[in-house]
């Protein structure tokens, strides 16, 4: 089975372009303004002109103001908010488009809650729970956690790399796995040759 790969946290056209070229499924520009990897709607802008339809992109919301979200998918109508902070199923669908949800596991997660609160999100992204940070941590949480039968396609976040990719993918029942943190060089930039390798991987085993 294909499995779907999404790069977050890029930052530059030449990172962008990377992505686009080695065929991840989707790519995560972060508009949190207390992200380290937050990127001004310029930048949004010419990436999203850049990949003009050929990879999904993902914008990265969190506790952010409703107008401000409006604007931004009026201005990118093609992309998928993704909601990483505290909101609601009935915020996050209020925008009447779709969206990506990410929960912070724990041992005590509800995951019948979730599914009942986010039932119409197009997928969910499981991260470690971290009470101070909004994802980004770059740990890994137990994925012994994930409920099994959640009905819900989710992707695994948090800690993944390229020692861990396959058994993120073998142990759970994902649709694929959301990189950032562990693909870097530097914070906001991108070590290329990681990505090139995670992708590889990832594709020369499900493909």
């Amino acid at each position: 089975m294909k499995r779907f790969i999404k790069i977050c946290g890029v930052t530059s056209l030449m990172d962008a372009k990377l992505v686009l070229n080695l065929g991840a499924n989707a790519i995560g520009l972060n508009l949190y303004s207390k992200s380290p990897r937050k990127i001004s709607l310029e930048t949004a802008s010419k990436i999203y002109s850049m990949i003009d339809n050929k990879i999904q992109v993902f914008l990265v919301f969190v506790n952010e103001e409703d107008t401000k979200i409006k604007y931004c998918l009026e201005r990118f109508p093609k992309a998928i908010p993704q909601f990483h902070g505290n909101e609601t199923g009935e915020f996050c669908r209020s925008f009447k488009t779709s969206y990506v949800k990410a929960i912070g596991v724990d041992k005590d997660t509800n995951f019948r809650y979730i599914e009942k609160e986010f039932s119409d999100a197009k997928m969910l992204l499981l991260d470690n729970y971290d009470v101070k940070k909004y994802g980004g941590t770059g740990k890994s949480f137990d994925w012994k956690l994930v409920d099994n039968d959640l009905k819900i396609p989710y992707l695994l976040a948090g800690g993944i790399n390229i020692s861990n990719v396959l058994e993120a993918l073998n142990q759970t029942k994902c649709l694929g796995v959301d990189v950032s943190s562990s693909l870097e060089s530097q914070v906001g930039k991108k070590d290329h040759e990681k990505v090139r390798n995670i992708i590889k991987t990832v594709r020369k085993s499900y493909e």
